[in-house]
């Protein structure tokens, strides 16, 4: 890298040593006017110049390409060209003006030298400057005749100078007549070539390309750009683009980072996704941002619930949900409605969003949108029949291998405000942090349900069993303590409500009361194959899946 922008250098006092002459012929071929601009390619990239006029009377002009560029500062007396001072990173500095060029040289070809110091005298450096024919010369930005080349070299003597970048260089220039530099040598076998600008007000070549720039924000990645002539590379800075073209541009992410939009210049949001067709246009500026990767904290396996705002709960618009989430932010699971499972997988985008449509047989379209924003999965399930219903979830904890609670707690379900039992049964917790609440409603229906430990403070347990094959369901949020706050299980209760859905579509809300079965916590099981084995087979395989196994 180092040497390409030593070439870098040395092309760009190749490409302004000869623009500011007075004289017919100099102007002919070096026309210099305040506000000149060019642009030329550089194997695919844009170098560009641009020429100002300061209050002394002298041009300055500034070459630029990719991160680096340098000011050069010339004056005329009506006869020579005079390089007065060079402005790169602050290393280079001419202490007298150096020669560059005459009428004569110009008109009839052949060498020229001079010399100079730098660096505050340490360096001397003797300039040569060689002019030849060129004759036609073709460019993108179009054909030239009665060109000339000039051959810039430069030498240092003294090897007491730090200013390395003088150490040597021979570039050769094409310069046309009312446009000057057309082609320049920028490294061996590439030069920098025109391909469009304005100078003196005339707008000068069409090549019908354009510089893109894109900008990389945030965390780090890169981008590649395809067009319909297959890949576009090396991508660089300003890459040169086929105006009107079509093109897509890809985003990716280095290790420890995702992509998470691409945006215009003024920071409007294009799109989420890696890949962004486009369209070059002129001056098209697109921004890539990248951030830290956010999957992180949302990692690991999620149950929860979904039910409309509300209690106006229905087989559809209620039930379970699962998901696994990586951490690249893809993930899969199912969501549930009575006997009906439905799977469900995507990837999250930057955001830590996903929305997508599916159509269900029967049942109609459902839009699931999901968000991990807090590190757990939230959002919604809407259907175009009218419903939409909020998604909860709580993040399982897989650290937990010994629950101080495991064992066999009673519980009851009442309901109104007689309190009567709806239903009575048993809240089974393992040392894993796995738990099953089992039982039998009043009227025969057997349910079983099967969750863990979830890593939020409050520890609620989603529960969700189908019931009447599949045409009802006991479902809600539990949480279960020890009793007076403290360790003392055999005061054990169990906090929240859940809800009784009925064939016929009746709703009951079920208050949870428990007891401590001291039998049964003396029994606690320590063997978690040994508490399996009490589910049903498809309780036991929800089960697994909730631990990983």
């Amino acid at each position: 890298m180092r040497r390409f922008i030593d070439y870098l250098v040395f092309g760009s006092l190749a490409l302004f040593a000869l623009p500011t002459m007075a004289g017919t012929l100099v102007q002919r071929y070096w026309p210099l006017n305040p506000g000149d601009q060019k642009l030329f390619s550089v194997a695919g990239q844009p170098l560009t110049m641009e020429v100002s006029a300061n209050d002394d009377g002298d041009f300055n002009l500034v070459s630029s390409f990719g991160d680096s560029s340098q000011t050069l500062e010339f004056s005329d007396d009506n006869t020579t060209c005079y390089l007065v001072g060079v402005e790169d990173f602050g290393k280079v500095s001419f202490d007298t003006p150096v020669l560059f060029l005459n009428e004569e040289l110009l008109s009839k070809g052949g060498t020229a030298k001079t010399t100079t110091t730098l660096d505050g005298g340490l360096a001397k450096v003797t300039i040569t400057v060689t002019v030849g024919n060129a004759g036609t010369v073709k460019v993108p930005g179009g054909t030239f005749s009665n060109c000339k080349d000039v051959v810039l070299r430069i030498k240092k003597d003294s090897a007491a100078s730090n200013v390395e970048i003088l150490t040597s260089s021979a570039t050769t220039t094409v310069i046309a007549p009312g446009v000057g530099i057309i082609k320049t040598t920028f490294i061996a076998d590439i030069s920098a070539q025109f391909v469009s600008g304005t100078i003196g007000g005339v707008f000068t070549g069409d090549a019908g390309l354009a510089p893109i720039t894109i900008d990389i924000t945030g965390g780090t990645g890169n981008v590649t750009i395809k067009g319909h002539s297959g890949l576009v590379a090396p991508m660089g800075e300003g890459r040169l683009l086929e105006l009107g073209s079509p093109y897509t541009a890809t985003a990716k992410a280095t290790k420890g980072a995702v992509f998470q939009r691409w945006a215009d210049s003024l920071g409007n949001t294009l799109s989420t996704t890696p890949e962004l067709p486009f369209t070059m246009q002129s001056n098209l500026d697109l921004q890539a941002d990248f951030i830290p990767n956010p999957y992180l904290k949302a990692a690991g396996h999620h149950i929860g619930l979904f039910q409309p705002y509300g209690t106006n709960m229905t087989l559809a618009n209620s039930g379970y949900i699962t998901l696994t989430v990586n951490t690249k932010g893809a993930f899969s699971g199912y969501w549930e409605t009575g006997a009906a499972h439905h799977s469900l997988s995507g990837q999250l985008n930057g955001y830590l969003g996903y929305t997508n449509t599916v159509n269900i047989a029967g049942k109609g379209s459902v839009t699931i949108g999901l968000s991990a924003l807090n590190g757990s999965v939230g959002g919604t399930i809407s259907s175009d029949q009218g419903w939409t219903s909020s998604i909860t979830t709580v993040l399982i904890d897989p650290s937990v291998t010994s629950y101080s609670g495991a064992g066999r707690y009673s519980v009851e379900f009442t309901s109104g405000e007689d309190e009567s039992v709806d239903g009575h049964g048993s809240a089974d917790f393992a040392e894993r942090g796995s738990a099953v609440l089992s039982g039998k409603m009043s009227d025969g229906a057997r349910f079983s349900a099967t969750s863990a430990f979830s890593d939020s403070e409050s520890g609620e347990w989603p529960f969700y069993a189908p019931l009447y094959s599949g045409r009802g369901y006991i479902m809600g949020w539990l949480e279960p303590a020890p009793g007076n706050g403290g360790t003392d299980y055999s005061e054990f209760t169990l906090y929240g409500n859940l809800y009784w859905l009925q064939p016929d579509g009746t709703l009951t809300t079920l208050s949870v009361t428990s007891t401590s079965d001291t039998t049964a916590v003396a029994r606690a099981p320590s063997d978690e194959t040994l508490f399996s084995s009490r589910l049903t087979s498809a309780a036991r395989r929800k089960l697994n899946a909730l631990l990983g196994n």
